[in-house]
């Protein structure tokens, strides 16, 4: 919570070594055609000069602001917002928005909170009433930027209404997004605050840094953010490692203002878990500098005005948004479905390192061609090159996976990936057409069927219909009589179907359906479903007078579950046991409800109109032939 820390902190920070909130502004926007199939090589059409001054300022003001050379990146992102105004380059005005963000980051780095409270305001009125021209994503992610950032300067000012009306609005335009965006906006709103993207990174163990590789200011600051962090999450004990070891940095860089910061966060530390003998200890410490001669002319009332509210409130925040991040139902971003699932996680930056080199490869042609014989067009040309190359180099060292997943959803990178994937798509459509062509007619009728299954599906839901109405009488039950294995015998046993756990119940009354005397089945254990006298309980001489085709057989593990149904019964019930089984085990047996129909049709054709003793030479006869026999029959009838 960089800087919702420095507001709790102290007014007299110092600038750390952290990139900007918002972040380094966009990749060069080389005009650079598709990879076209007969040429095969990116064609870089025109240069648009205004573009790359853009982008040359927003590139130079990015390393101003690291190095701490604030005044130089707020030039920087000034002239970049008038090159804005004067040029056609901001249609939607989301780029003119998100300087103006920055150039409050700055400002607010300055100390000059005022005015960096001035220009956040103005943003959000500019998203108001011009916002909704822009793309959801976009509109979403500006406002959530400008009210955090505007939340933190406001807690500065000690406008506490204010900050908490902020922080309001963001969870409110953080609950309307749809998923996945919602996650990614909520870690944004979390990383402007924390430095971190979810509570979990946060709560993480106490860690300390390679002290050899950074300077001194910024291992302070490294330290006193963590304590911070730790302190607003309620992790006491982390908070006073953290602050502690800030303390002995700040100390030794000679940080006065900083040290008394650092006792102050630890006095009141151990006064909030009783430690009163550390307490005690630190106040004595605390009081000894606070009579040192820097600090003769400043009462400890002025130096730690309001710390205590703008804590309380901080904390406040910070329970807030724990809550809105334990009730977001976070679903894993949806798959492109233009190439199969076999490319590795980092394809996205694959495709926009190969975009770039084109680029930079078509870039360098123009430069030394005959349009470089100009040279003012050559400068722009040489000028882009090497914004390609910082843009390649600056890819591959960022770690933030913020920064990654904005780099990942721009539209250039969104751009990079369709171009490899179409060329992916083409190649493997050729292969597939020379070597698998005879298997595409196939690939039609699976798709016919699954199309069949999605209509089916829908009509389950449907109460009125009769796959509706299976569900309705198996999920609520219903008495069917079970054929025993071990003895010669029969009863009525209550079915039920639990569809949501996947799981078969029966007992002997539907009282105790629930109950430990009741038995259950696991459909997805089920080997398969048969339709007809096919397993040794059927088969008995006891059983001879059951009719084929009202019995069901359940193939378990070991043994079966052997069903017998009333007329009005079969029909339902196989359809919701073989649809149920197939979902939960797609290798089970489980016929289609359109073959159950013609076995049972057969049974009937030959039960009640040709009869057993009907035999040919070879023995039964055919369905075929049965259907042949049933027409002369029916026909001899009349």
């Amino acid at each position: 919570m960089e800087q919702l820390n420095r507001s709790v902190t102290s007014n007299q920070s110092r600038q750390p070594e952290v990139q900007s909130v918002i972040g380094r502004g966009r990749l060069p926007v080389m005009q650079e055609d598709p990879i076209d199939d007969r040429r095969g090589e990116p064609q870089l059409e025109t240069i648009n000069v205004d573009q790359l001054n853009l982008n040359n300022f927003l590139m130079q003001a990015s390393v101003a602001f690291e190095r701490g050379d604030l005044d130089a990146a707020y030039d920087l992102y000034s002239r970049g917002l008038q090159l804005l105004q004067k040029t056609n380059l901001d249609r939607t005005g989301e780029k003119a928005i998100s300087l103006q963000t920055n150039m409050a980051v700055v400002l607010f780095y300055k100390n000059d909170y005022t005015r960096a409270a001035s220009i956040l305001q103005e943003t959000l009125r500019q998203l108001r009433q011009q916002g909704r021209s822009m793309p959801e994503e976009v509109y979403s992610s500006l406002t959530i930027r400008s009210l955090a950032n505007l939340c933190v300067v406001s807690i500065v000012n000690q406008r506490y209404e204010e900050a908490f009306q902020c922080n309001n609005e963001a969870i409110e335009v953080l609950r309307e997004a749809r998923e996945p965006r919602r996650k990614a906006l909520l870690q944004e709103l979390l990383y402007i605050y924390f430095r971190f993207t979810t509570f979990e990174s946060i709560s993480g163990p106490y860690a300390e840094v390679d002290e050899r590789k950074y300077p001194k200011n910024v291992l302070g600051w490294y330290y006193t953010t963590m304590g911070i962090n730790k302190e607003l999450i309620g992790d006491v004990d982390n908070a006073i490692r953290y602050h502690s070891k800030a303390m002995e940095i700040w100390r030794g860089v000679n940080e006065a203002y900083l040290v008394v910061l650092a006792l102050m966060h630890l006095y009141t530390l151990h006064r909030s878990v009783n430690n009163l003998t550390q307490a005690q200890e630190v106040g004595t410490v605390l009081n000894r500098i606070m009579d040192s001669e820097e600090f003769k002319n400043l009462s400890p009332e002025l130096l730690f005005k309001d710390s205590d509210k703008r804590l309380s409130l901080a904390k406040e925040l910070t329970n807030a948004l724990q809550q809105v991040e334990s009730s977001i139902a976070i679903t894993a971003p949806q798959r492109s479905q233009l190439v199969a699932d076999d490319l590795p996680n980092d394809f996205w930056k694959q495709a926009l390192r190969l975009r770039l080199l084109n680029a930079l490869k078509a870039t360098k042609q123009l430069a030394t061609g005959p349009r470089g014989s100009n040279q003012r067009e050559r400068e722009n040309l040489e000028m882009a090159a090497r914004q390609i190359e910082e843009t390649l180099k600056a890819m591959d060292m960022e770690q933030n996976e913020l920064v990654l997943e904005k780099l990942r959803n721009s539209e250039y990178a969104k751009e990079a990936s369709n171009i490899v994937r179409g060329n992916i798509n083409r190649l493997r459509k050729f292969i597939v057409g020379l070597v698998y062509s005879h298997a595409w007619s196939r690939l039609r009728q699976v798709h016919i069927r699954h199309q069949k299954t999605l209509a089916l599906e829908s009509r389950k839901e449907d109460p009125n219909s009769f796959f509706g109405r299976a569900y309705t009488l198996a999920t609520g039950g219903d008495y069917i009589i079970k054929v025993n294995l071990t003895s010669n015998s029969r009863g009525k046993k209550f079915l039920q179907l639990n569809r949501a756990d996947g799981v078969l119940r029966w007992a002997s009354s539907e009282d105790s359906i629930h109950s430990s005397k009741s038995r259950m089945y696991i459909l997805n254990e089920v080997k398969g479903i048969l339709y007809g006298k096919h397993t040794s309980t059927f088969k008995k001489d006891y059983n001879k007078k059951l009719e084929p085709w009202l019995c069901i057989s359940l193939e378990l593990h070991n043994r079966s579950l052997d069903l017998y149904f009333k007329e009005e019964q079969i029909n339902p019930w196989y359809y919701v046991l073989s649809s149920e089984i197939k979902r939960q085990n797609p290798r089970a047996f489980a016929p289609s409800f359109g073959k159950f129909l013609w076995r049972k049709l057969q049974f009937l054709l030959f039960q009640f109109y040709l009869g057993p003793q009907i035999k040919t030479k070879k023995g039964k006869l055919s369905f075929a032939k049965a259907v042949v026999a049933y027409k002369f029959a029916s026909a001899n009838d009349y």
